[in-house]
């Protein structure tokens, strides 16, 4: 059985894995045979989540994304703009009210699938 991977730099929240799986969550995953390229998905969020061992979910916006081998080379970040913040915060609480008051972060991960 081979592997890939794509590496991801998302603002979002972490959740436990068996919390997301509610059907109704089910278009914001962020599936390998949905991106085939580098670019985010139109969707203010996605999901992502280890579905091998069932380690983390992250739920919010997909800043970068490397696929294929690649990764995410150099790059500045920047700072993120609090509005812009604020906004993916709210989607996320109206999305998923079961979070409301799980603070936001940025993280930069390695999803295997």
């Amino acid at each position: 059985m081979g592997a890939d991977r794509a590496d991801y730099i998302i603002l979002g929240v972490r959740v436990s894995y068996t919390s997301s799986e509610a059907d109704s969550h089910e278009k914001f995953k962020d599936f390998y045979e949905n991106s085939h390229d580098e670019n985010p998905r139109d969707l203010p969020i996605s999901i992502v989540e280890d579905g091998m061992s069932g380690k983390y979910t992250f739920i919010g916006r997909v800043l970068l994304k490397a696929l294929y081998g690649k990764d995410l080379g150099i790059f500045d970040l920047g700072s993120i703009d609090n509005n812009f913040r604020k906004l993916i915060q709210d989607i996320i609480y109206d999305k998923f009210p079961e979070y409301k008051g799980t603070p936001i972060s940025v993280y930069v991960f390695t999803h295997w699938h």
